[in-house]
């Protein structure tokens, strides 16, 4: 019977992240050239990223504590209703309005990220977890492959309000499919996890493999929020590519990167071990961009991009389950919201350097900053190597 539900409930959840992806990659890839369209400058663009990253990384510690709570369904089923915020963009005429409705969109995932992996967790034995992990991550790429490509063809056919309405119906999508999704009964949990609950959560115990973590997910978000406003900018600007040609350049180095390695990393991690996984992405990423900005041949440029994409997605899967191993199962949303919110104070605070280092410093430096946060992950997972079960 679990196994049953478990697949059931996997292929619907698989569906609701999908949705949501298509959704959130639609609106968020040319979101940038969107904000700078209503009158704001490059550093604007940034503040209104860092301002919604704030908001976003808080709610991911709330959704934490709700999931364990009362529920992982009810937590996905809020998060697929305020995604279909996008839709209030349309209705803008300066780019300070926009600031609320990207606090609720990007919260939007917060709140689904704590509650999809702890229903995952519930549905998948310890040993099968990284694979696991990796084909459900599946979603985010394929969502990626397609949504900016949508966006930058929707934008140059018939202009931004359009994204904005496809958003919302992949929103309402998300909805549908979230109201069927089942969550195994407390006492069910237990069975595929190699950890029983202990009483109350002893962070004191768990603190060390915690905080590296959650110290790996700040440094790969602050890297990812200083690229994420810049290179729509970088490569409309410097290299002119249309908002079509950005849209497909950011389809594919995200989408095919992460589709290719999401079921590698998965498979490597069950031969060589989850913990060098982690390693080999937290070293391959700082390279790939650091030495972007040295290239102008577009060709070069796609293959550099992947490959940053591939090394940090390679560790989405290994450090989850890592994380979790290490844990009671009842404590698996919680720990995942800390860990994730890791990412989200990243997020909120790489915005706003990225783009205060392209306004003051120059276009390429960057570059050079996301390479040095990414770089700061290597001694953590050298670390974790030391300290995992």
């Amino acid at each position: 019977m679990l196994k049953s539900d478990r697949d059931y409930t996997l292929v619907l959840l698989f569906t609701v992240n999908l949705a949501l992806t298509l959704s959130s990659e639609t609106v968020n890839a040319l979101l940038p050239l969107f904000i700078q369209s209503l009158g704001a400058t490059v550093v604007d663009v940034g503040a209104v990223f860092t301002i919604a990253g704030a908001f976003s990384a808080v709610m991911m510690v709330l959704s934490g504590i709700f999931t364990d709570r009362y529920g992982r369904r009810k937590v996905i089923m809020f998060s697929t209703i305020l995604s279909s915020g996008a839709i209030f963009y349309s209705l803008t005429s300066n780019w300070m309005e926009t600031i609320p409705i990207t606090m609720l969109t990007s919260a939007s995932l917060s709140i689904f990220l704590p509650a999809r992996m702890a229903l995952v967790a519930d549905y998948t034995h310890v040993k099968k977890r990284a694979m696991t992990y990796s084909l459900m991550n599946l979603a985010w790429p394929i969502g990626g492959l397609f949504g900016p490509a949508i966006s930058g063809y929707l934008a140059d056919m018939y202009g931004w309000n359009e994204i904005f309405y496809f958003a919302a119906v992949m929103s309402l999508a998300s909805l549908i499919a979230s109201l069927r999704i089942r969550e195994p009964k407390a006492e069910k949990r237990s069975i595929v996890s190699s950890r029983r609950f202990d009483g109350q959560f002893n962070f004191g115990k768990y603190k060390f493999i915690i905080i590296c973590h959650t110290l790996i997910s700040l440094f790969f978000g602050t890297a990812r929020g200083m690229l994420y406003p810049v290179v729509p900018f970088y490569l409309t600007e410097k290299l002119l590519l249309n908002r079509t040609e950005l849209g497909i350049f950011l389809s594919i180095t995200y989408g095919l990167a992460v589709i290719a390695t999401q079921p590698i990393a998965g498979v490597l991690a069950s031969k060589v071990g989850s913990k060098n996984i982690l390693l080999i992405g937290a070293l391959g990423a700082p390279l790939t961009i650091f030495v972007f900005p040295f290239f102008k041949d577009l060709p070069i440029l796609y293959l550099l991009y992947m490959a940053q994409f591939a090394f940090w997605s390679m560790t989405w899967p290994t450090s989850i389950s890592l994380l979790l191993e290490s844990l009671p199962s009842s404590q698996w949303g919680l720990a995942s919201a800390i860990r994730s919110t890791g990412f989200r104070v990243g997020f909120f605070i790489g915005p706003l350097l990225g783009s205060s280092l392209w306004e003051y410093v120059s276009p390429t430096s960057p570059f050079y900053g996301a390479a040095l946060a990414y770089a700061l992950t290597i001694p953590l997972a050298i670390f974790i190597k030391k300290l995992s079960p």
